[in-house]
């Protein structure tokens, strides 16, 4: 039997990810679910390069800010540029699909430029 012990919300915050290294170099971590959309995204992708043994998982329930200017997925964003469903799921039903799509196309080109590679797995959040 193999155990999986997995990492979520990596890159909600800077202080988040802390705690989600000190977990890896301390403790039993083996993969991250990656938030792409939130403030330690960045910094969050900086540091687990450094753990290629890491498997990395793509959050992907966009509740952050979009990595597109608001102003290339209107339908998705409030008035503050945030996406608008965190609190209304319904909501998602009032978006275009060709914006989520290229939404999630940015996200996954923003691991390209910082990790050099994509996620492992997703785990879509309804």
């Amino acid at each position: 039997m193999k155990l999986m012990i997995r990492a979520d919300d990596y890159g909600y915050t800077v202080p988040h990810n802390d705690g989600t290294i000190e977990a890896i170099e301390n403790g039993i971590v083996t993969s991250v679910d990656l938030m792409l959309d939130t403030p330690g995204s960045i910094d969050a992708m900086e540091r687990i390069k450094n753990y290629p043994w890491i498997s990395i998982g793509w959050h992907s329930h966009f509740w952050g800010k979009p990595v597109l200017d608001p102003s290339e997925v209107p339908s998705m964003v409030n008035a503050e540029g945030r996406f608008k469903f965190r609190k209304d799921q319904s909501l998602k039903n009032t978006c275009e699909y060709e914006e989520v799509l290229k939404e999630c196309r940015a996200q996954m080109n923003l691991c390209l430029q910082y990790l050099g590679r994509v996620p492992d797995t997703t785990w879509i959040h309804q």
